[in-house]
């Protein structure tokens, strides 16, 4: 196809990228476990290029309560916390989360604004 010409069959194909790593806190009271809510996962091409549908996101929500909240890398010494609520959310077909840190260290830092999102290598294990 030459420059400039446009194909008459051809279909353009848009995709979805966002951040779902950012949270919100929900309760940050000093002596009780800190509460946070944020996106797990969306519906769509995933940043490793996994393709998620919307009915696979449904199912998901129901398995990720309960599973353990990590930081950093996916391993038993990185957990700080776990989910204690997930719903597929239809509207925005996106998996919503809510969980609990328990780690102090991590929680202060959160409280104090040092950590602000959640960083690679996965939230959950399940």
């Amino acid at each position: 196809m030459s420059a400039g010409s446009s194909c008459k069959n051809c279909k353009r194909v848009l995709e979805h990228v966002a951040s779902l790593l950012t949270f919100r806190v929900l309760e940050s009271t000093v002596g009780a476990r800190l509460r946070i809510a944020s996106v797990a996962m969306a519906a769509g091409i995933s940043r490793n290029f996994n393709i998620y549908t919307p009915e696979e996101l449904k199912a998901f929500a129901e398995k990720l309560v309960g599973a353990p909240l990590y930081m950093e890398h996916v391993t038993a010494n990185a957990a700080v916390g776990k989910c204690t609520k997930a719903n597929y959310d239809s509207v925005s077909k996106q998996v919503l989360y809510e969980a609990e840190i328990y780690d102090p260290a991590i929680a202060e830092k959160i409280r104090d604004g040092l950590i602000q999102h959640e960083c690679g290598g996965g939230l959950f294990g399940y």
